[in-house]
């Protein structure tokens, strides 16, 4: 399995607005996403994967998961 590319790495700038329009004191998901937006990056995992293989989901994007459910519970 080979670390996939840049996948939910960046979110529009328009999802971003409407999100906290629909949810001005924000949630959980999206406290996190800001506060821990940058703490790990693809090359902190990159030498856990080989570069050939069956794609798989992003070691940031697992971790970040499991925080989450980690924090909300």
């Amino acid at each position: 399995m080979s670390m996939g590319g840049d996948i939910g790495r960046v979110i529009p700038a328009e999802t971003v607005r409407a999100a906290w329009a629909a949810n001005p004191s924000g949630t959980p998901a999206m406290w996190i996403r800001d506060r821990l937006a940058g703490v790990f990056g693809e090359k902190d995992f990159a030498g856990w994967f080989p570069a050939d293989g069956r794609r798989g989901l992003s070691p940031v994007v697992l971790a970040s998961i499991f925080h989450d459910l980690r924090v909300v519970g």
